[in-house]
Parts: C-alpha cells; structure tokens; sequence
C-alpha cells in the first residue's frame, strides 16, 4: 500500500508542475494506471478493507479524478475554447465501482476547480440529485457518504 500512496503524492505533485503536452500525455497513462490499481483493490471479493480503507481508496480516485480534469482543461482544447473559460463545466460525476451486482453503487462529484465548499456544494446540487434519484429509482435506497477535501 505504500507503494501506492507514494505514487499518488507523486503524481498529485506532478499535477502542478507540467508544462507541456508530452508531459501531460506522460503523466495521464501513469494517473490512469495507479487508477486501475485502486478500483481493483477497493472492488476485491472477500477483502479485509475496512470500510475506512474502501473510502480512502475511493478518496484517493476522486482527487486524481480531479487532477486530471483540471490538466485535460488545460491542455485538451473542448470545442475551440480552452480551460481559461469560466463556461467550460467544472463538475462531473464519475462512478468508481459497483460491487454485489451492482447493488452498490460509488460514485463521486470531481471537483475540477472549486475552492469554496458553499459553491461547489452549491453547483454540486444538481449532479448528486440527479444521481441519487436515478439510483432511487433502480433500488428503492440510498446511502450516501459526503467526503470532502478543499486546500486554497
């Protein structure tokens, strides 16, 4: 598991010095190799995984999640505009795993550029309802779990 951790932090710190596209493209393949790694460690049948490990693992996809986002507005131009533009969408839902036939469903709102929690929870109201009541409809139920993260 260090292994892992230490590779997130290095890839985390990379995030906020990569300049041109070859170096994003480099650390792109490698952020989505360490994301694999995490699904399938935290989608395991018969894992000792707490339930506090299982939402670190799904923390830990969340935050490249997001770095990734925030690097592909940079360096992937989105219909002619470039990430500079206050229009481009800053939220997105990504499920991380289903597990017991998909009966549980992870998902989470990456957070590509919010600082302040009141917005971005703000601008996240439309995303997680929507979300949950999809879920709702398939399953009668819902539990859901807010984790959180904002450094300024």
């Amino acid at each position: 598991m260090e292994n892992i951790e230490q590779t997130e932090r290095d890839l985390m710190e990379r995030s906020r010095q990569i300049a041109t596209l070859g170096e994003y493209f480099a650390w792109l393949q490698r952020c989505n190799e360490l994301i694999k790694k995490l699904e399938e460690r935290s989608r395991v049948r018969r894992s000792r995984l707490s339930i506090g490990s299982r939402q670190s693992l799904i923390a830990k996809i969340a935050r490249l999640e997001g770095a990734k986002s925030r690097l592909q507005r940079r360096f992937i131009p989105s219909d002619g505009d470039y990430s500079d533009d206050n229009n481009v969408e800053r939220l997105v839902w990504r499920e991380i795993n289903t597990a017991f036939d998909n009966r549980i469903l992870t998902g989470a709102v990456i957070n590509a550029n919010h600082s302040e929690p009141r917005q971005f929870l703000e601008d996240a109201e439309d995303i997680v309802l929507e979300q949950i009541q999809d879920v709702i409809k398939r399953h009668n139920s819902v539990n859901t779990v807010f984790n959180d993260e904002f450094v300024s």
